[in-house]
């Protein structure tokens, strides 16, 4: 008999390399995705046995898309399925079209849809041109359910296997784990902005007030038009001093 408790590797996760991390999540989502087909074969074999196929269950979660309106028909097909069904594995279908998805049809649809979900005009992210990161944007034109669909479809993505292009600093995943972004992760994102910041704050004389002249607010450009956005409430009237 042996008396010493069963270790499981993925509780200490600084033991396995990037490497050994993906194939242990690609293995994992596999049999995931083999549980769900399962369980809706067995759930359409009762069906037949009880003479119901109309309550039949496709074993795909299959998404039925035009290429002209293809953020506003992926989330009503989403809208659609329950958590469950988004376990199985993805088939995409383009309206019109007759190509077979064995992949390619999949990737062509996430590069699609990320590509449209992040043109500016939707007002969702900011692109930092001297880092060449994204942020998200306070000035937005679309509903919060829009995020939560680029959640889902980063999680399906790598749930099928599929690399997407978003660039984001470290300071997303940081807090994706709770933990406090810092100013290094600033100088990621935009760096000339957190040199002038780590300037100030190496700055050692007392004069501080009249040599930076800076409040507590900033001015910026928005789609032609110049606002004012204050960081505290009133931040426009206090000055930044040695103390605060």
């Amino acid at each position: 008999q042996n008396d010493f408790p069963s270790v499981n590797l993925c509780a200490f996760p600084f033991i396995l390399n990037a490497q050994a991390k993906t194939t242990m999540l690609q293995t994992d989502a596999e049999l995931q995705m083999q549980m769900a087909v399962s369980g809706a074969n067995l759930h359409n074999v009762f069906m037949l046995l009880t003479l119901e196929p109309h309550l039949a269950r496709n074993p795909y979660l299959v998404l039925h898309v035009r290429r002209n309106h293809l953020v506003s028909d992926t989330l009503r097909e989403l809208t659609m399925y329950s958590d469950v069904d988004l376990k199985k594995p993805l088939k995409v279908i383009f309206d019109g079209e007759e190509a077979v998805d064995a992949g390619g049809v999949t990737k062509e649809f996430f590069l699609l849809l990320l590509k449209e979900l992040l043109d500016p005009v939707y007002g969702m992210f900011t692109h930092y041109t001297e880092s060449n990161l994204l942020w998200f944007s306070d000035k937005c034109f679309v509903e919060q359910n829009w995020f939560h669909l680029i959640g889902i479809i980063c999680g399906l993505a790598i749930y099928n296997s599929t690399v997407v292009d978003l660039h984001f600093p470290l300071a997303l995943y940081k807090k994706l784990l709770d933990v406090p972004p810092t100013l290094e992760d600033f100088k990621e994102l935009s760096p000339t902005e957190a040199r002038s910041l780590q300037q100030l704050l190496d700055y050692e004389g007392g004069d501080v007030e009249e040599t930076f002249l800076l409040n507590f607010s900033i001015t910026r450009e928005n789609y032609g038009m110049t606002e004012i956005k204050e960081l505290v409430p009133g931040g426009e009237s206090i000055a930044v001093d040695k103390n605060n």
